[in-house]
């Protein structure tokens, strides 16, 4: 069957033109510049091979499991992806509605989703829930964070060599992003562990310069040089 998109042309950026090609050429206007920039009725075929999340999302996060699979995540609704199959299947929804939140996956094999913004707007979330793929249900946290945070880092720390039995493996340290009360927006700058025993996050610090949108990293030394003084450090 026929396939139209309506209507049939817009101006999708006003008051600026589309270019395409190389060298760079602007779009031809339509109906003398009353519309500007993408003739909307032009299709482009996907490749073949792609797969399809089953829902719309954005400023979502994605997790590997325990087995193998990919957990996606945002706007309150969760999916699987299966790489064999090649295929997207929905799981259990958040308890809380979020986007631009942080997911770790733990030592027992639960995804710790922290933070966010909420779907309904207003303040950022302090909240935090636990993603178990064993039933594929979410539970809500019964403590928060103590400043509510999107755009941070959540990272799933471990022992040095030289100590193995240190007190923070397998906690998640979080740190920086951005935070709202609904007013008035800041940079965050404490830093704060969960602990996946107690679930619960304490203080531990501020970062000593406010970022957000930026990247945790724990080091780790090589096998030949387990005393290269930065083992187990973040980055």
């Amino acid at each position: 069957a026929a396939c139209t998109v309506q209507p049939s042309s817009f101006d999708s950026y006003n008051g600026g033109d589309g270019f395409v090609g190389s060298p760079w050429q602007p779009l031809a206007d339509y109906s003398a510049g009353t519309y500007v920039d993408i003739p909307f009725q032009t299709l482009v075929q996907p490749p073949s091979g792609l797969a399809y999340t089953a829902s719309f999302r954005s400023q979502n996060t994605a997790v590997t499991l325990a087995n193998g699979r990919g957990l996606v995540a945002s706007n309150g609704t969760a999916e699987l992806y299966d790489a064999g199959s090649n295929t997207f299947s929905a799981t259990g929804s958040m308890i809380v509605a979020r986007s631009s939140a942080t997911a770790t996956r733990l030592d027992d094999g639960t995804v710790l989703f922290t933070g966010g913004s909420p779907n309904a707007g207003g303040a950022y979330l302090n909240s935090a829930e636990l993603y178990h793929p064993d039933t594929g249900l979410f539970e809500l946290l019964p403590g928060t964070m103590i400043v509510s945070r999107i755009n941070h880092t959540a990272t799933k720390l471990s022992c040095p060599t030289a100590n193995p039995a240190c007190s923070w493996n397998g906690k998640v340290l979080i740190a920086g992003g951005y935070s709202y009360n609904g007013t008035a927006s800041s940079p965050a700058t404490a830093l704060e562990l969960y602990d996946p025993i107690a679930k619960s996050f304490s203080s531990i610090g501020s970062l000593s310069a406010a970022r957000y949108l930026h990247s945790a990293l724990q080091l780790q030394c090589p096998a030949g040089n387990p005393g290269c003084g930065s083992d187990s450090t973040v980055l």
